[in-house]
């Protein structure tokens, strides 16, 4: 699998994972609050925390994606309290939005972006390769911690692994390459 094939992979399996925790999130809230108000009253380990998790991973998705594009992007809130729902919305339109924002970047994967950090305004450089490795990595420490309160909450969070991804999902692509020359070339 080249890079750009297995960073398209990744960000297949970003979907699905954010797919799969808005399910959960919707899930839990709707037996949180069976009255049909799907922002339950913070509380710790309570489905307002696990959203304000998810609604963060979708925040800072966004944001990387715009600088990614070349645009200042400022969020209003870092920690959003979004509805199940609308996480959902988010978490679609940005699964939709990444498979061709990384085949943009396909050409100049290791060529240095200039983005703003922090402190404000600090200008700082990164390859977009490096940027979308911590857009992954990001999302999986927030979904790992909305899960977490998901779980104290008394919730089953889903089960977001890899390997559950190619259950559901198929493995990846096979290599153009044949199972004989492979096999030839581990032989020698």
């Amino acid at each position: 699998m080249t890079d750009l094939a297995a960073l398209c992979r990744a960000f297949a399996y970003n979907r699905w994972a954010n797919r799969r925790a808005c399910e959960a999130l919707d899930g839990a809230c709707r037996e949180a609050c069976p009255s049909g108000d799907d922002r339950p009253v913070a509380v710790p380990g309570s489905c307002a925390q696990a959203a304000s998790h998810l609604g963060h991973l979708l925040v800072v998705e966004k944001i990387w994606m715009e600088r990614l594009r070349g645009v200042r992007y400022e969020a209003e809130e870092l920690y959003p309290a979004w509805t199940a729902a609308h996480c959902a919305d988010m978490a679609e339109m940005l699964g939709n939005l990444w498979p061709a924002q990384v085949n943009k970047l396909a050409t100049r994967l290791d060529q240095p972006i200039l983005y703003p950090g922090e402190p404000e305004g600090e200008m700082r450089e990164a390859s977009p390769r490096t940027i979308l490795s911590h857009v992954l990595h990001h999302s999986t420490e927030q979904r790992t911690l909305m899960c977490d309160l998901l779980r104290r909450a008394g919730h089953t969070p889903p089960r977001l692994g890899v390997l559950d991804f190619e259950q559901e999902c198929g493995p990846p692509p096979r290599s153009r390459r044949s199972r004989s020359s492979a096999a030839a070339a581990t032989a020698h």
